[in-house]
């Protein structure tokens, strides 16, 4: 019986460092996934100041031929 014990607490032991083991790699997982996600919304970001500013450079290019309707764009 002593050795049945002893071996279930070596599996019991074994199975709680692989736990261990694994929540480790699921927290830094985890800190990786997040990191992008913080990267990817700051370009998301960045992109769309992008546009907003081109668009206003066309906005205030257009304007003076706004008045024009010859030349406006359809």
């Amino acid at each position: 019986m002593k050795g049945m014990t002893h071996h279930r607490d070596c599996l019991i032991k074994q199975i709680n460092e692989q736990d261990d083991t694994l929540c480790i790699a699921l927290q830094q997982k985890r800190a990786k996934l997040n990191l992008e996600l913080c990267r990817s919304k700051q370009l998301v970001q960045d992109a769309r100041t992008s546009v907003e500013k081109l668009i206003t450079k066309v906005e205030n290019w257009l304007e003076p031929v706004m008045g024009f309707p010859e030349l406006r764009l359809n």
